[in-house]
Protein backbone atom coordinates (compact mmCIF):
# COMPACT_ATOMS: atom_id res chain seq x y z
CA UNK A 1 0.00 0.00 0.00
CA UNK A 2 1.36 3.52 -0.54
CA UNK A 3 2.56 5.50 1.90
CA UNK A 4 1.71 9.03 2.72
CA UNK A 5 4.72 10.64 4.92
CA UNK A 6 3.42 13.85 7.27
CA UNK A 7 7.25 14.43 7.58
CA UNK A 8 7.33 15.45 3.80
CA UNK A 9 5.92 19.26 5.12
CA UNK A 10 9.47 19.18 7.33
CA UNK A 11 11.17 19.47 4.24
CA UNK A 12 9.75 22.85 2.72
CA UNK A 13 7.44 22.89 -0.62
CA UNK A 14 7.20 25.75 -2.36
CA UNK A 15 5.78 28.42 -1.08
CA UNK A 16 5.26 26.79 2.74
CA UNK A 17 8.20 26.59 4.43
CA UNK A 18 9.99 23.59 6.37
CA UNK A 19 8.62 25.34 9.73
CA UNK A 20 4.96 26.12 8.45
CA UNK A 21 5.02 22.59 7.02
CA UNK A 22 6.56 21.09 10.51
CA UNK A 23 3.25 22.97 11.77
CA UNK A 24 0.86 21.30 9.55
CA UNK A 25 2.28 17.73 10.10
CA UNK A 26 2.24 18.45 14.14
CA UNK A 27 -1.30 19.26 13.55
CA UNK A 28 -2.59 16.33 11.53
CA UNK A 29 -0.48 14.00 13.89
CA UNK A 30 -2.41 15.21 16.97
CA UNK A 31 -5.86 15.26 15.53
CA UNK A 32 -4.97 11.60 14.42
CA UNK A 33 -3.65 10.81 18.35
CA UNK A 34 -7.01 12.45 19.22
CA UNK A 35 -8.95 9.60 17.68
CA UNK A 36 -6.93 6.75 18.77
CA UNK A 37 -4.54 6.48 15.75
CA UNK A 38 -0.76 5.97 15.67
CA UNK A 39 1.33 6.38 12.80
CA UNK A 40 1.18 3.51 10.12
CA UNK A 41 -3.17 4.65 9.97
CA UNK A 42 -4.89 3.99 7.01
CA UNK A 43 -6.54 6.98 5.19
CA UNK A 44 -9.41 6.11 2.76
CA UNK A 45 -9.56 8.48 -0.50
CA UNK A 46 -12.83 9.00 -2.07
CA UNK A 47 -14.28 11.28 -4.93
CA UNK A 48 -11.01 11.91 -7.83
CA UNK A 49 -8.53 9.58 -5.73
CA UNK A 50 -10.05 6.28 -4.69
CA UNK A 51 -7.39 4.84 -2.95
CA UNK A 52 -6.10 3.52 0.46
CA UNK A 53 -2.65 5.11 2.01
CA UNK A 54 -0.82 4.20 5.06
CA UNK A 55 -0.23 7.44 7.11
CA UNK A 56 3.00 8.31 8.68
CA UNK A 57 4.96 10.87 10.85
CA UNK A 58 8.16 10.63 13.06
CA UNK A 59 6.85 12.68 15.92
CA UNK A 60 5.59 11.54 19.24
CA UNK A 61 2.51 12.97 20.67
CA UNK A 62 3.06 13.83 24.09
CA UNK A 63 1.45 15.24 26.87
CA UNK A 64 3.13 18.90 26.28
CA UNK A 65 2.12 18.75 22.44
CA UNK A 66 -1.41 17.76 23.21
CA UNK A 67 -1.71 21.13 25.45
CA UNK A 68 0.53 23.21 22.76
CA UNK A 69 -2.67 22.21 20.95
CA UNK A 70 -5.34 22.89 23.05
CA UNK A 71 -7.91 24.12 20.48
CA UNK A 72 -8.72 20.84 18.79
CA UNK A 73 -10.57 23.33 15.94
CA UNK A 74 -7.61 25.07 14.90
CA UNK A 75 -5.53 21.91 14.72
CA UNK A 76 -8.12 20.09 12.61
CA UNK A 77 -8.14 22.74 10.28
CA UNK A 78 -4.52 22.99 9.82
CA UNK A 79 -4.19 19.11 10.20
CA UNK A 80 -6.52 19.22 7.19
CA UNK A 81 -4.36 20.92 5.38
CA UNK A 82 -1.29 18.77 5.78
CA UNK A 83 -3.02 15.69 4.40
CA UNK A 84 -4.61 17.85 1.69
CA UNK A 85 -1.15 19.33 0.47
CA UNK A 86 0.34 16.28 -0.02
CA UNK A 87 -2.62 14.50 -1.57
CA UNK A 88 -2.25 17.27 -3.86
CA UNK A 89 1.32 16.74 -4.76
CA UNK A 90 0.84 12.49 -4.72
CA UNK A 91 -2.22 13.01 -7.28
CA UNK A 92 -2.45 16.03 -9.29
CA UNK A 93 0.83 18.02 -11.29
CA UNK A 94 0.84 21.41 -8.83
CA UNK A 95 4.06 21.38 -7.27
CA UNK A 96 3.23 25.18 -5.17
CA UNK A 97 1.21 26.27 -3.06
CA UNK A 98 0.54 29.97 -2.05
CA UNK A 99 -1.83 30.82 0.36
CA UNK A 100 -4.59 33.12 -0.50
CA UNK A 101 -6.11 36.15 1.79
CA UNK A 102 -9.36 36.08 3.46
CA UNK A 103 -12.29 36.73 1.20
CA UNK A 104 -11.17 34.96 -1.57
CA UNK A 105 -13.24 31.73 -0.93
CA UNK A 106 -10.26 29.76 -1.36
CA UNK A 107 -7.33 28.57 0.65
CA UNK A 108 -4.40 28.05 -2.22
CA UNK A 109 -3.57 29.22 -5.16
CA UNK A 110 -1.51 26.21 -7.07
CA UNK A 111 0.31 26.46 -9.67
CA UNK A 112 2.94 24.10 -12.05
CA UNK A 113 6.43 24.04 -12.19
CA UNK A 114 8.90 25.90 -10.59
CA UNK A 115 7.79 28.57 -8.53
CA UNK A 116 8.74 32.58 -10.13
CA UNK A 117 8.71 33.63 -6.42
CA UNK A 118 5.33 36.00 -7.08
CA UNK A 119 3.76 36.23 -4.01
CA UNK A 120 0.22 37.39 -6.07
CA UNK A 121 0.83 35.57 -9.32
CA UNK A 122 -1.69 36.56 -11.66
CA UNK A 123 -0.28 35.03 -15.11
CA UNK A 124 0.58 31.48 -12.54
CA UNK A 125 -2.20 30.94 -11.13
CA UNK A 126 -3.42 26.99 -12.60
CA UNK A 127 -5.82 26.05 -10.05
CA UNK A 128 -7.44 26.28 -6.71
CA UNK A 129 -7.89 24.95 -3.52
CA UNK A 130 -10.37 24.88 -0.91
CA UNK A 131 -9.97 22.39 2.95
CA UNK A 132 -11.91 21.38 5.37
CA UNK A 133 -11.62 19.40 8.58
CA UNK A 134 -14.27 17.50 10.63
CA UNK A 135 -12.26 15.67 13.80
CA UNK A 136 -15.09 13.80 14.52
CA UNK A 137 -17.91 13.48 12.13
CA UNK A 138 -21.55 13.84 13.35
CA UNK A 139 -25.05 13.72 12.25
CA UNK A 140 -25.32 17.14 10.58
CA UNK A 141 -21.56 17.38 10.03
CA UNK A 142 -20.54 14.39 7.34
CA UNK A 143 -17.92 14.50 4.72
CA UNK A 144 -20.71 14.81 2.19
CA UNK A 145 -22.73 18.29 4.17
CA UNK A 146 -19.14 19.92 4.20
CA UNK A 147 -18.67 19.04 0.59
CA UNK A 148 -21.49 20.78 -0.43
CA UNK A 149 -21.00 23.26 1.37
CA UNK A 150 -17.88 24.20 -0.18
CA UNK A 151 -19.01 23.75 -3.39
CA UNK A 152 -21.25 26.38 -2.85
CA UNK A 153 -18.35 29.06 -1.51
CA UNK A 154 -16.43 28.45 -4.42
CA UNK A 155 -18.44 28.87 -7.14
CA UNK A 156 -19.30 32.72 -5.66
CA UNK A 157 -15.23 33.40 -5.73
CA UNK A 158 -12.80 35.14 -8.46
CA UNK A 159 -11.42 33.53 -11.29
CA UNK A 160 -14.04 30.80 -11.61
CA UNK A 161 -12.44 29.60 -14.77
CA UNK A 162 -9.75 28.22 -13.14
CA UNK A 163 -9.98 24.65 -11.67
CA UNK A 164 -11.10 24.28 -7.91
CA UNK A 165 -10.10 20.91 -5.90
CA UNK A 166 -12.36 20.85 -2.88
CA UNK A 167 -10.46 18.78 -0.49
CA UNK A 168 -12.48 17.89 3.51
CA UNK A 169 -10.73 15.65 6.34
CA UNK A 170 -12.37 13.33 8.52
CA UNK A 171 -10.15 12.21 11.07
CA UNK A 172 -12.35 10.01 12.85
CA UNK A 173 -12.61 7.34 10.08
CA UNK A 174 -9.88 8.40 8.69
CA UNK A 175 -11.23 9.82 5.36
CA UNK A 176 -10.64 11.81 2.92
CA UNK A 177 -13.10 13.26 -0.09
CA UNK A 178 -11.40 14.78 -3.22
CA UNK A 179 -13.73 16.64 -5.47
CA UNK A 180 -12.96 18.50 -8.76
CA UNK A 181 -14.96 20.92 -9.95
Amino acid sequence: MEKLDLDLLKTGIPVISKKIGAFLAEAAAICLHLNGYKSGVTLISEGEVNNSVIVEWQDIVTDELLASWNDAKEATEYGATALAILRILKYTDYTYFIRTYQGTGIDYWLGKGKYNGDIIPTKNREGRLEISGILKASKGNTINVRVNQKIKQVSKTRDTGLPVHIIVVEFREPKVKIVKQ
